[in-house]
């Protein structure tokens, strides 16, 4: 791996079996060692049994094949970009989803709408961020929107519960109020009736004196 591991650094991931068989020998006094190219392609054979290399094409032999080194790959990719400006062609990676996750959607999902407001906000400002940065910005920008949008229909909701209540009271009142003249008149209607009656008792009694 001591060989490998700065061949790969430098992109040079073609096996030459000479130059491996090369470095490993050794003129020790304790372990002398002239190896050839059967030695090493046992010795990528070991490295690959580990997981610690692989070929690029399974099927054909060490000479001349690419090499990959599995866990220098995965370093590579686990260290931060490099921060750039935002592009309008700029879109969210694989990984978006865990941005969405952290800052509290439970889905990763949007609009080619959205990812071009996002964008094209963030292009004319001078501010540099990397793909992290960038996917965690866009996620937050999600979440503010579905926060307003939820907020807008929970509005709209208590306007309309607002608007039905006061047409309800409105049609109680004038329920009231028709109630209220309906026994008023009743009332009215009585008292005359009395008055009547009385007028007409009086009458009579004018005729008998």
């Amino acid at each position: 791996m001591l060989y490998l591991r700065p061949r790969a650094e430098q992109n040079q991931c073609l096996t030459d079996l000479s130059s491996i068989a090369s470095y490993l020998s050794s003129d020790s006094t304790y372990f002398p060692t002239t190896p050839n190219f059967e030695i090493a392609c046992l010795v990528l054979d070991e490295l690959e049994h580990t997981g610690l290399i692989k070929k690029e094409n399974e099927e054909a032999s060490w000479q001349g094949n690419t090499f990959i080194l599995p866990l220098f790959i995965k370093e590579i990719e686990e260290l931060p970009s490099k921060p750039f400006y935002m592009t309008n062609s700029w879109r969210p990676t694989a990984s978006f989803h865990e941005a969405c996750v952290l800052c509290g959607l439970a889905e990763s999902t949007f609009t080619e709408a959205e990812l071009k407001a996002f964008t094209s906000y963030w292009a004319s400002k001078h501010e540099s961020r990397n793909q992290v940065a960038w996917e965690r910005a866009f996620a937050q920008r999600l979440l503010k929107q579905k926060v307003a949008s939820v907020k807008k229909v929970s509005q709209v909701k208590n306007t309309t519960v607002d608007n039905s209540s006061a047409i309800s009271n409105t049609k109680v009142s004038v329920n009231n109020k028709a109630n209220a003249v309906i026994q008023n008149n009743s009332q009215t209607t009585i008292q005359n009736s009395k008055a009547e009656r009385e007028q007409v008792q009086n009458d009579l009694a004018s005729l008998f004196k």
